[in-house]
């Protein structure tokens, strides 16, 4: 006698012999549906009711398999039952979940509401920006003033308070509480002063004082605003005050405090430029004096000796080598002579680089007189 009373039951199957289909709706992933009855135990995403065959609401992507409340939204959705579509709204920023109305949280300019599709209350909110609550401005456009920004600040008011209109930026010119008091601008940076005192944030150049009323000292670029003292002086000035002169020998100015040169001018050196270079000297250093450049034909620390061949035109100022040779001359010691027809050649390869005649070539005779 056959046994029919089956051990392992087939995901999708039910009955004694498991050959009857579980119903389709019902999840298949684990199965399934009552070995007896072929009743759903669990329903595919979408379906609810014992036998899985109701659709859950529309914009509901799971639900509840006993009552069919919505479990999880579609995507796109949102709502106490994920009834509503998200972005339908203007919104800037927008919260779209189960289990509440979808609303803005934050609207675009010029709008307020919680699907921001009312006009703000006023054309005056600051950059267009109301209160998403009631549409009220949370700022105002400078020179306004009130809930709905409607009413002006005073004349010599630059910005004032939202609620009371109480001055809070004055105008150019203006200082005091309410800004109602004149201050003196003709010398302050910016023609401004300071809201509580009137006194200037700071001066133009060359001007100090409270007002600015006062001149710094001459030769002076620019002073401190409370004492005046001197800050930088004009070149070829130095001193608290700026009145002494700097040396003669300084090229470019010199220190404020202590009048040493900045740099010196050509064949003097020393702290102050006070002292000359040697005589064959065309530049030397700042500071010891050590020649930097000899005059033509000269080499060595104070360039007193001639450089080593007649023909050389420059030599170097440490090693007296020939750096550059006289016309029609080439080689180390500018010993050799440029080949014939040639007044100017390579210094190196004794290549004619001028002719005689004049104009510049690259086909001159290539042989060289050793």
């Amino acid at each position: 006698m056959l046994n029919y009373s089956f051990l392992t039951v087939f995901a999708g199957y039910f009955g004694r012999e498991c050959n009857r289909f579980c119903n389709e709706t019902c999840h298949h992933g684990d199965g399934s549906c009552d070995f007896h009855s072929g009743l759903c135990t669990r329903c595919q995403n979408g379906f609810w009711g014992p036998a899985c065959n109701i659709s859950c609401a529309a914009g509901c992507s799971v639900c509840s398999m006993e009552d069919g409340a919505c479990m999880a939204c579609a995507h796109g959705h949102g709502g106490v039952s994920c009834e509503q579509a998200c972005g339908a709204a203007r919104c800037d920023v927008e919260r779209c979940e189960i289990g509440r109305a979808v609303e803005c949280t934050s609207c675009p300019a010029g709008y307020w509401n919680s699907s921001c599709d009312i006009k703000c209350l006023s054309d005056y909110c600051e950059s267009g920006v109301c209160d998403i609550r009631d549409g009220h401005c949370v700022e105002c456009n400078a020179g306004h003033w009130d809930r709905d920004c409607g009413r002006e600040c005073p004349v010599q008011c630059a910005q004032c308070e939202l609620v009371s209109g109480k001055c809070t930026t004055c105008r150019q010119g203006f200082y005091d509480g309410d800004c109602e008091s004149t201050c003196h601008v003709e010398y302050c940076e910016g023609y401004t002063c300071d809201k509580d005192s009137g006194a200037c944030a700071s001066c133009v150049a060359g001007r100090w004082g409270p007002n600015c009323g006062n001149t710094c000292p001459p030769n002076c670029s620019s002073c401190d605003k409370t004492s005046g003292q001197c800050g930088t002086c004009s070149i070829g000035t130095y001193g608290s005050s700026c009145d002494q002169p700097c040396p003669a020998g300084c090229k470019t100015g010199c220190d404020m405090k202590t009048g040493v040169c900045v740099e010196c001018g050509n064949r003097s050196f020393g702290r102050f430029c006070n002292k000359s270079c040697d005589d064959e000297c065309d530049i030397c250093d700042k500071f010891n004096g050590t020649c930097i450049k000899c005059s033509p034909k000269k080499w060595g620390f104070r360039c007193q000796w001639p450089c080593p061949d007649s023909t050389c035109s420059e030599c170097d100022v440490t090693t007296g080598l020939c750096l550059r040779c006289n016309t029609g001359h080439w080689g180390p010691g500018c010993t050799q002579l440029c080949p014939e027809g040639c007044s100017v050649c390579s210094m190196s390869t004794g290549l004619c680089e001028y002719l005689s005649t004049g104009g510049q070539t690259g086909t001159c005779k290539r042989s060289f007189i050793s």
